[in-house]
């Protein structure tokens, strides 16, 4: 098969994602030595976490991969598809922790940090886990029961979809966890 196959894209996108997710966790190690969240800081978390994570990666998954799964005979309840989907869906959550968060800090609620630390944990708890799942248990499947022509086919969705998306706004948000990382470092 020429060039990369689709689970290379989307593991891939999972190093961009770790690499924000690795931000999250020294957020919550200077809220906890400090007492302090930047507020604009979480406001471009959520902002990956929604764009790039969910609706671009997550997206590929949910709208492309698994629906091509079903078709070859996996169960769309359970697992490996019904299990992943669950998480996004926390994942999502975890999101909404966030904005909440963010919202009643800005109206002075102090429950508001109470919300943007269950957010970021449960983002730091899910993330990592689910990576793994996905690039050392789906992926592999995945290539094992797709055929070259179903791959092939799988991957050229995923560019229109990206094309869809934005290739620029992708490049921006992958830009952003490289920065965001670095600067934690």
């Amino acid at each position: 098969m020429e060039g990369l196959l689709p689970t290379y894209i989307l593991e891939a996108e999972h190093r961009f994602i770790k690499l924000a997710v690795s931000a999250v966790e020294h957020i919550i190690e200077r809220h906890s030595a400090s007492g302090e969240i930047n507020i604009q800081k979480i406001e471009q978390i959520v902002d990956f976490m929604r764009s790039y994570a969910d609706q671009c990666h997550h997206g590929k998954e949910e709208d492309l991969l698994f629906p091509a799964l079903i078709e070859l005979g996996v169960p769309e309840q359970g697992c490996p598809v019904g299990a992943l989907k669950g998480e996004h869906i926390r994942g999502r959550s975890y999101v909404a922790n966030l904005i909440e968060g963010v919202e009643l800090v800005k109206t002075n609620d102090e429950h508001g940090y109470e919300q943007i630390k269950k957010g970021l944990e449960g983002i730091v708890k899910l993330y990592p886990n689910h990576i793994w799942k996905e690039d050392f248990l789906l992926f592999p499947m995945t290539e094992k029961i797709m055929n070259e022509e179903t791959l092939i086919n799988l991957k050229e969705k995923f560019s229109r979809f990206d094309e869809t998306f934005g290739v620029e706004k992708i490049k921006f948000y992958e830009s952003y966890a490289r920065d965001i990382s670095a600067a934690a470092d």
